[in-house]
């Protein structure tokens, strides 16, 4: 799968692979290339391989702070990315819906309900076995949405 015309920065792949899955990864990586190659290497030597390969904070709190951060500016397709990491790298469900529902304070209920329909979707349909090794769902916790009696809509 990797048909990358240039080689990847292996700092910037292992990171990768192992927040989002090596082969979502190398789409990424191929994508970006098609745009702009040396953009590409700037991004995975800047983002996978440098910001997200640090460590002074922890991985699970790392990707708490982006399911914020893309709550926060209503980011959709980056914040199931983020949610499906934040799981593989340790975060609860419970810890993931929180830091949602902590997003109120700074970006109102819309985006918090977008938010929290988007997380109870990729509970649904997503499997974190699948994806690496992840946090259940404590007996008993119901999502947030239906706490607040909110419908889901796809």
């Amino acid at each position: 799968m990797n048909n990358l015309k240039r080689k990847s920065y292996p700092p910037a792949l292992r990171r990768g692979s192992v927040l989002f899955t090596r082969e979502y990864t190398l789409k990424v990586f191929q994508q970006l290339e098609g745009w702009d190659p040396e953009f590409a290497q700037m991004f995975q030597r800047y983002v996978y391989g440098g910001l997200y390969d640090r460590n002074v904070i922890d991985q699970k709190t790392r990707e708490l702070c982006a399911v914020a951060a893309c709550t926060v500016v209503n980011a959709l397709p980056q914040l199931e990315t983020h949610i499906k990491a934040a799981i593989r790298v340790g975060a609860t469900k419970r810890e993931v819906i929180e830091v949602i529902m902590q997003m109120t304070v700074y970006c109102g209920f819309p985006y918090f309900l977008q938010a929290a329909r988007l997380f109870d979707r990729v509970m649904a349909e997503w499997s974190p076995a699948k994806g690496r090794a992840a946090a259940r769902l404590k007996a008993g916790e119901r999502s947030v949405v239906r706490k607040f009696g909110a419908s889901v809509v796809p």
